[in-house]
């Protein structure tokens, strides 16, 4: 049991790390069908929400908290036994049937603890539904994987913490403070590829769970999130093989990536690839957005360019010029509406361009041209 009085170390979590996690709570979210998922985190004495699933009749919003002690939160318990928790339906259990969580409707719960490396708690990762919810293993199991990739996060930032501790006291020893960082690196490196082998699993899972579903747009809906999944797990692959972590080659991620994604469908082999890429060093964290914008066009045209087709053309070309990058994806399909317009599109898939296209600080435009062409900016 771990003792939840003790004081563990507040560590600051990295905006990007941040951003991961939400994609995180957001796929349990969509796959679960639940209205919560919530990463909780303690904060000396109290349990506050870290973040919170963006989902519809969600009731709890990041910095939500509660004094933990004696709380009676289904997370407490979680905490106190460092075991998993599952309540089908509270309003059925006379231990439950009153606890703070039923106020807000949320009968239904599913919590896992999630510890630092020194095995003091950090908080938990959990589900919360308004309606029974007898929970599958292979839900246990999903999250169960993103606990896993939460917990190596936090170990990074963990020894990060520790190096710069150490850093503190060897200042005035060069050589230390090499091996120092030459452990670092040998550590991010470790740690990416764990994250590489936990998506593996992920996807893995996901693919379980897609051959248990009858609904199409369901199933549609887990063969993105997988092929999302495929093409970071590429990325992961990359900075693993990498000599250096920091910055990584653009043409040796994308042109890989771009042939895989193609070679996922059943129309590939109708399909040729003209490619024309400058190569560019840029950082893992763009590098991963570009990936997932790539995903999404790729995906789209092979969905749609060429329905009918007995043969169809896919350009990509990537040009730097004074410090501006330029990217063209384009087909020669059937093309798009005249009105199309990518700011205002209701597809979860051209809300996420948007969305990564804004992270690159960038621009992205659809043009008619002979089919559809994308062009995205940005600064490199």
């Amino acid at each position: 049991m771990i003792d939840h009085d003790r004081q563990s170390i507040q560590l600051e979590i990295s905006d990007e790390t941040k951003e991961k996690w939400q994609k995180i709570l957001d796929i349990i979210a969509r796959i679960l069908n639940v209205p919560a998922s919530l990463i909780m985190r303690i904060v000396d004495s109290d349990i506050s929400v870290f973040l919170s699933g963006k989902t519809e009749n969600n009731p709890y919003k990041p910095g939500d908290k509660e004094h933990l002690k004696d709380s009676g939160l289904y997370c407490e318990t979680v905490i106190k036994t460092n075991e998993m928790l599952h309540v089908p339906n509270a309003l059925k259990d006379e231990h439950w049937k009153n606890n703070p969580d039923v106020k807000l409707n949320m009968i239904s719960y599913l919590g896992f603890p999630i510890a630092l490396p020194d095995n003091t708690p950090f908080g938990t990762i959990c589900v919360l539904d308004n309606k029974e919810n007898k929970y599958s293993e292979i839900h246990k199991q999903l999250i169960l994987s993103f606990r896993e990739t939460i917990e190596k996060d936090i170990e990074l930032f963990y020894m990060n913490h520790a190096l710069s501790v150490k850093n503190d006291h060897l200042k005035h020893n060069i050589s230390k403070v090499n091996d120092l960082l030459a452990e670092k690196e040998l550590l991010l490196k470790e740690v990416h590829h764990r994250i590489k082998n936990n998506m593996n699993t992920v996807a893995g899972i996901m693919t379980l769970q897609k051959e248990t579903l009858k609904d199409p747009a369901a199933i549609a809906a887990l063969d993105d999130a997988i092929s999302r999944v495929n093409s970071m797990m590429i990325l992961y692959d990359k900075i693993y093989r990498s000599n250096d972590v920091e910055k990584i080659s653009f043409k040796e991620y994308i042109s890989p990536l771009a042939d895989e994604i193609v070679e996922n469908f059943p129309n590939s082999k109708i399909v040729k690839i003209k490619k024309s890429i400058d190569d560019f060093m840029i950082d893992a964290k763009r590098l991963s957005a570009l990936g997932i914008i790539f995903n999404e066009i790729l995906t789209n045209i092979m969905k749609h360019a060429f329905a009918g087709r007995a043969s169809g053309l896919i350009t990509i070309s990537a040009a730097v010029s004074d410090n501006r990058i330029t990217i063209s994806i384009s087909d020669d399909g059937i093309g798009s509406p005249e009105s199309f317009d990518i700011s205002t599109s209701e597809s979860f898939g051209f809300q996420l361009l948007d969305v990564m296209t804004r992270q690159l600080h960038g621009e992205i435009k659809a043009l008619q041209d002979k089919g559809t062409k994308f062009v995205i900016e940005f600064n490199l």
